[in-house]
């Protein structure tokens, strides 16, 4: 049975999404269907991006993944299907592709991409205000019935590089190779218990390898000041209750937590905030 993720920031009070699956219904009625996020805040590309990062590997060969969080609606961005790791990804071109793109790239594996400019394949009249409708979920539903994403519309350059035809969008690239131990990086994400993801991927990090993690003691360095954190721990209870800990998340990005509490909250982090982790 074909499989569709949906990632969206339409919420739940509005049935946008309940129209979406009847659009998928409709066209493949033997699709099956898998919430991943609908609660992104409005606009938020960077948000749905990380949420699509940190989803997309855990799913098997075919599966198509709806991503649509899409301010530029009814403008000149393009409608894109984007192939790679034998899965599907179809999404504005704003940036809420990069992160996919670039774990794909590192790993050495092919990308393929084509605008979705085939009207064929599209509802009719196609609303400038809900392309998620007319233009994204008919093309998922397509695909999931073996329509060959090349009948969808004219193949693009699939990259991020100055010569590709991807948009980056909004989103920062990840600090993935080992430096100077003061290389800046941002909060990028914060979960609903105040737990503050960097872009920092976690073997950046330097430090005393022990028992299978770099143990010390970071001076964490924000836009609200500096702090002495310890880290990096295999868990958030590694450390007492209320003490802050620097740990691997499990999208392999270097977290920054509080036992049993918020992070967020206590240091006073914000989403943007630049973050260094210096070792004492």
């Amino acid at each position: 049975m074909p499989l569709i993720t949906l990632t969206t920031d339409f919420g739940d009070a509005d049935g946008f999404v309940g129209v979406l699956k009847g659009v998928i219904a409709g066209i493949c009625p033997g699709a099956g269907i898998i919430d991943l996020a609908h609660s992104i805040p409005a606009g938020d590309i960077v948000g749905a991006a990380y949420v699509l990062r940190n989803s997309y590997l855990y799913f098997p060969p075919g599966t198509i993944h709806f991503a649509v969080v899409d301010p530029g609606v009814g403008g000149v961005r393009r409608a894109v299907v984007m192939q790679a790791v034998e899965q599907f990804f179809v999404a504005p071109d704003n940036g809420l592709l990069a992160w996919v793109v670039r774990e794909v790239e590192a790993a050495g594996e092919e990308i393929c991409a084509w605008s979705l400019e085939d009207e064929r394949f599209h509802l009719s009249p196609v609303s400038s205000t809900f392309h998620g409708r007319d233009i994204f979920a008919p093309a998922a539903a397509f695909l999931a019935q073996g329509v060959d994403p090349a009948e969808l519309g004219p193949e693009l350059k699939a990259s991020l590089e100055p010569e590709g035809e991807l948009s980056g969008g909004p989103v920062i690239d990840l600090l993935r190779s080992p430096g100077d131990p003061e290389d800046e990086g941002r909060i990028i994400h914060i979960d609903r218990f105040g737990n503050c993801v960097t872009t920092i991927v976690a073997a950046v990090l330097p430090g005393e390898v022990i028992g299978g993690e770099r143990e010390g003691i970071f001076e964490v360095e924000t836009a609200g000041g500096k702090q002495e954190v310890r880290g990096l721990l295999p868990s958030y209870d590694s450390v007492e209750a209320g003490e802050a800990v620097v740990v691997e998340g499990s999208g392999g990005l270097v977290e920054i937590a509080v036992s049993g509490g918020s992070a967020a909250g206590r240091l006073g982090l914000r989403r943007g905030d630049r973050v260094r982790f210096i070792l004492c």
